[in-house]
C-alpha cells in the first residue's frame, strides 16, 4: 500500500495537517461547515451575468461601444475629460430588458459617474417602495 503523507492544512496561514481527505484541520474543518451554511455578510443569491442578461452578445457590444466612446459621456458633458471604464445602460434593463442590446440606450461612464448614476438609481427605488 502506498504511503499517503498528510498535508498541511488549506486554510490561509493554519500550520496544522489536515484531516485526511477534507484538507483542513480539525478546527478549520467545523469553521468551513459552518462558512457553507451561513452566507457571509454581504453576499446574496444573485444570479450570474449571463442570467441577468450580461452574457457574450451583452460582452462583445460592451467592448465594442467602448471602444468607439472611450471617455466618460458625463464628464464630457460637464467640461471635463476622464477615461470611460464602464458602459451603463440609460433605461435600467429591470424595467426595459429588451432595451438590453440598443446602442442609444448606452453610455459610457468613468466610474465615479457610473457610482453616482446608481446610487442615484437605488435612492429612486427606495423612495418608490412603500415602507
Amino acid at each position: 500500500m502506498p504511503y499517503n503523507p498528510a498535508s498541511p492544512c488549506r486554510y490561509a496561514l493554519c500550520p496544522r495537517m489536515a484531516i485526511k481527505g477534507s484538507g483542513y484541520c480539525e478546527i478549520h474543518q467545523k469553521n468551513i461547515k459552518i462558512e457553507k451554511v451561513r452566507p457571509v455578510a454581504g453576499s446574496s443569491t444573485r444570479p450570474s451575468a449571463a442570467k441577468r442578461g450580461y452574457g457574450w452578445s451583452w460582452q462583445k457590444l460592451r467592448d465594442w461601444y467602448i471602444k468607439q466612446n472611450p471617455l466618460c459621456e458625463m464628464c464630457r458633458a460637464a467640461g471635463m475629460v476622464y477615461p470611460a471604464a464602464v458602459v451603463h445602460h440609460k433605461k435600467r434593463l429591470k424595467d426595459n430588458l429588451d432595451l438590453r442590446l440598443y446602442i442609444e440606450n448606452l453610455q459610457s461612464l468613468c466610474v465615479d459617474c457610473h457610482a453616482k448614476v446608481t446610487a442615484e438609481e437605488k435612492k429612486a427605488d427606495r423612495n418608490i417602495m412603500p415602507g
